[in-house]
């Protein structure tokens, strides 16, 4: 006669949220400092206004142009703490390893599969479909999400997946850009700090949907707005 013992395993997932999370604040924190150097100085407001950049200041523009590059960083890590979130709720979700692989790594596979809601486009929004399942809990709000979704995955895209593009001086003040693209803008955007405030809120629509659609409560710091008043 032999005595078996049951142990009941405790299953613990880790990702890299908080890690994400933090480089957003780091970041926040570095682009809130370039933004203060330059703010409501005259030449800020010239150049961000009607575009008269004379008498021009050269350490002035060059703060502001870091100031840009700095931004499109928080928000391209944003996209990425949003998206390490939902694949953090998928596995604790799914509760199967085999399932929460093929929805994190292949989500257009699930989603197509399913023929649900072909109108997603990005690798984010169907995994929030995923993670939305049957829940009741998903309501009315998953489409808007699903495009809010897209919306921050494609200013996430144009930011780190820059394409080049040839500018061809005509004289005469003809300028022709030709992108080497077939979607979207040729030229990487001119980013300013306080284009993060309607950023950080759709960010945070995201998220709280995110909690919505969990039946487990959440422990997590990531609140975007709030970086704004730190």
């Amino acid at each position: 006669m032999c005595n078996v013992i049951r142990l009941k395993s405790l299953l613990l997932i880790y990702s890299a949220v908080n890690d994400n999370w933090a480089r957003v604040a780091l970041m926040h924190s570095l682009a809130r400092d370039l933004y203060a150097s330059t703010a409501n100085t005259d030449f800020r407001e010239r150049i961000t206004g009607n575009g008269d950049a004379f008498p021009f200041d050269v350490d002035a523009y060059s703060t502001i142009e870091n100031e840009s590059r700095i931004v499109g960083m928080v928000m391209a890590w944003s996209v990425v703490t949003l998206e390490s979130l939902v694949n953090h709720q998928l596995a604790e979700e799914l509760g199967n390893m085999v399932l929460a692989t093929m929805a994190i790594e292949y989500p257009a596979q699930v989603t197509d599969k399913l023929k649900i809601s072909r109108s997603a486009r990005s690798e984010l929004a169907k995994k929030l479909i995923v993670l939305s399942g049957e829940l009741q809990a998903a309501g009315t709000d998953l489409p808007a999400t699903i495009t809010l979704a897209d919306a921050l995955a494609d200013k996430r895209n144009m930011i780190i997946h820059d394409k080049p593009f040839r500018y061809t001086d005509r004289g005469d003040g003809d300028i022709v850009i030709d992108g080497f693209r077939s979607r979207g803008d040729s030229e990487s955007p001119f980013l300013r700090f306080d284009d993060l405030t309607d950023f950080y809120a759709d960010c945070d629509t995201v998220k709280r949907y995110v909690f919505k659609v969990s039946s487990e409560p959440i422990d997590c710091d990531v609140d975007f707005s709030s970086l704004l008043h730190g």
